[in-house]
Order: C-alpha cells, then sequence, then structure tokens
C-alpha cells in the first residue's frame, strides 16, 4: 500500500483519497476524488502479511514423506522435524481430528498423512486402532481375545533425558535457601548420615508423614553480561520422611544419593511429578540470553545435552519454547583500514526449554550442527 500510495501522489501531486475493493484475488484501489480512475493491484502483494496467502507458511524439509506410521521409541520433534524444517512449527499443520479422544496426543500405530490440497501443508491424523475404555487399546488376537494397555502416548522430547531436572533439581533464591530448614545432628550425635538413618531438624514445619527433600547450596549463577546474580543451584542429596513435628524435628531418610551431614538443607517434596506434554513453540517476542552452564559440567555440548539458560518466567519463558543457539563470531582485524571488528554471531543449533524458574531456564539441545558452549547466544528462531 505504501508503494501505491507513493506512485499516486507523484501523479496527481497530493495523497487522493483511496477507496479498496477485493476483485477475484486482486485490489482495486478506488481513487475517490473526481478522475473516477481505478487501479488493480495482485492482492497478496497489496496485503502482505496480513493476506492469507503471504503468510509464512512453515517449511516442509528436504525429502519429506507423504505418509508416516508413528512407531515406538519416536519423539514428537523427531516426527515433525521429518516433515518440517522448523520442527517447533508443528502446531502450524497439525490437523486436529475431533472424531478422536485425546486428539492432541499421537500413539505408536497411528498415521500422519501429509495434505496439500488447501495451498498450505496440514498434517492429517489417523488412529489406526480403536481404543477401549479406561485408555485401553483393544487388540484382537486369535484363537483367544485379550486387551493391552495402550502405549504411552509420543513424547515431545525423550523423557529419559530430563526427568532428573524435574524430579529432583532446584534453582533457589537466597531468601528461599535461608529460609529452609536443616539438618541438625543425627541419633546418637552422628554426623554422617545415609539411607535408613534418623536425624534431628530445625526450623523446618510439616505434618508427620511429610516427604522432604535434602539438598546442600550450590554455585551462585550469575548473568554474564549484567552480572545480576539469577539464583543459586542446589545439590540434590536424597530426601526424608517426617516422623514427629515440632520445633526440632524428627526425620528418617529414606532415599539417599550422597553423604548427609548437619547444616544441609530441607524443603518440602512436591507431589510425583509426570512427564509433561510439551507444545514445542516460538515466544511471541524477541528475546536473547545466554548459556549459563551445561549440567554435565562439560565444554562442548550437542544434541540431547542439558543446558542453563538466563532467561526465565521474568522474560516471559514458558516450557515448549524453542530457541536457537548461536555462537560469538569473536574479532577480526580488517586488511583494508587494519582495524578490529566483531564478526557476526553464527547459528549453531535449537534448544527447547523444559523447566522455566523466575530468572533461569533449563533447555534440552536439540539439532546442533557445531559444539555449543558456555557464554554462547540463545535468541528468538
Amino acid at each position: 500500500m505504501f508503494r501505491t500510495k507513493k506512485l499516486l501522489r507523484g501523479r496527481f501531486g497530493r495523497s487522493p483519497a483511496l477507496g479498496l475493493k477485493w476483485v477475484k484475488g486482486f485490489a482495486v484501489v478506488a481513487l475517490l476524488g473526481s478522475s473516477g480512475l481505478a487501479l488493480a493491484v495482485d492482492a497478496p502483494r497489496l496485503a502482505g502479511k496480513h493476506s492469507d496467502k503471504m503468510i509464512d507458511a512453515p517449511r516442509l524439509a528436504p525429502n519429506h514423506p507423504q505418509r508416516y506410521e508413528v512407531v515406538k521409541g519416536d519423539t514428537l520433534w523427531d516426527i515433525s522435524g521429518k516433515f518440517l524444517q522448523q520442527p517447533w512449527r508443528w502446531p502450524d499443520i497439525w490437523k486436529k481430528n475431533p472424531g478422536i479422544k485425546n486428539p492432541d496426543l499421537i500413539y505408536p500405530g497411528d498415521v500422519l498423512v501429509l495434505d496439500m490440497s488447501g495451498g498450505r501443508p496440514t498434517l492429517q491424523h489417523l488412529r489406526s486402532h480403536k481404543l477401549g475404555a479406561n485408555g485401553l487399546r483393544v487388540v484382537k488376537l486369535t484363537p483367544r481375545i485379550r486387551s493391552k494397555p495402550i502405549e504411552q502416548a509420543v513424547p515431545t522430547i525423550p523423557p529419559s533425558a530430563i526427568m532428573p531436572f524435574l524430579r529432583d533439581t532446584l534453582i533457589l533464591d537466597s531468601d528461599t535457601l535461608n529460609d529452609a530448614g536443616y539438618v541438625s545432628v543425627g541419633m546418637d550425635d552422628s554426623i554422617v548420615l545415609g539411607k535408613h538413618s534418623e536425624f534431628y531438624a530445625r526450623g523446618l514445619k510439616g505434618d508427620e508423614g511429610q516427604i522432604f527433600k535434602i539438598f546442600k547450596k550450590g554455585n551462585a549463577l550469575k548473568n554474564p553480561d549484567t552480572h545480576e546474580i539469577l539464583g543459586y543451584e542446589t545439590i540434590f542429596l536424597g530426601e526424608a520422611v517426617m516422623l514427629r513435628p515440632g520445633e526440632t524435628s524428627k526425620l528418617r531418610i529414606t532415599r539417599s544419593l550422597r553423604e548427609i551431614s548437619p547444616g544441609d538443607r530441607l524443603l518440602p517434596a512436591t507431589d510425583n511429578v509426570g512427564f509433561p506434554v510439551y507444545q514445542p513453540h516460538a515466544p511471541s517476542r524477541r528475546v536473547k540470553g545466554r548459556i549459563l552452564e551445561s549440567a554435565d559440567k562439560i565444554g562442548d555440548m550437542g544434541g540431547k545435552n542439558i543446558v542453563l539458560i538466563s532467561l526465565g518466567a521474568r522474560e516471559g519463558m514458558e516450557k515448549g519454547h524453542v530457541l536457537r543457539t548461536l555462537y560469538d563470531g569473536g574479532k577480526s582485524i580488517d586488511p583494508v583500514t587494519k582495524k578490529v571488528f566483531r564478526l557476526p554471531a553464527e547459528n549453531s543449533g535449537l534448544l527447547m526449554v523444559f523447566q522455566v524458574y523466575d530468572k533461569v531456564s533449563y533447555g534440552l539441545l536439540l539439532n546442533t550442527n557445531r559444539p555449543v558452549k558456555v557464554n554462547d547466544i540463545v535468541a528468538t528462531p
């Protein structure tokens, strides 16, 4: 529209009033002055991003299948990558079948069919087996009939990679750490505690039978750009059950991963953590942060490694957000001017956020094309 107005302004000396009408894919721009002229403009070019035809459609992957049957061990991310160059755009092509219970979930044996009949790619979801009562998949065998539980729905990312971080890992602020209860001493003045050990704790509120996590304070997490303390890591040690509440509480250790000692902290455990169903999607606004560290404390990271990033709920992070990773190109010397200049950052992969805290988040690296390092950039894809 801007170019059209500029053209008309040059012809008539001032910007005329414009009337817009859509006729068979063209926009007829009528000059509402005395001239009575009209100009036909191609609709998608005029409408730009507001035209359905011009909305950025997901790009199909090279050699994408027309039909794919889901198998055990698949993840939603891997399946998306078979069809799309941008796997996080899965929701843009997913066509739910209202006749299928839980149409968002995909199971081994389901069939996905790529449909281009509407001019844009969509995936038709065909459930190949009927579901019985209580979520059971009924399988008919000869010479007898039996039923078996339906297989677990296909996860977005591998559960084994992230479950320890959903169940046992905590990132805490200084106030929460300072207010947490703590191990005082073991029975018979024991100072080295393990599974089944009973001990006393102070500063702890809770009921009999309640489960508590036991942990040590870890490293401070600092934003490398602003130097702000974003939180503190914790080292998970085990769990204990409350035997007798009080100012000096009595507990028994029910799970022990490391040695537990006086001064170690306690916080109430959350209910059993199930594996979430993630919906990969890009943030709705531009964000930029840094990789703070690798969960495995390694230098070069690749696919399926877990990283901690300097973006959290405060910056709008959500579970399922997809970010690109970029490596710093560093500095170089201009061969002509001999001046030092900075090289642009280049893409190195993708990550998906799976756990969000106030100022930091955990993400799983995916689709890396070169090693990812601490301090590399994360940004909106």
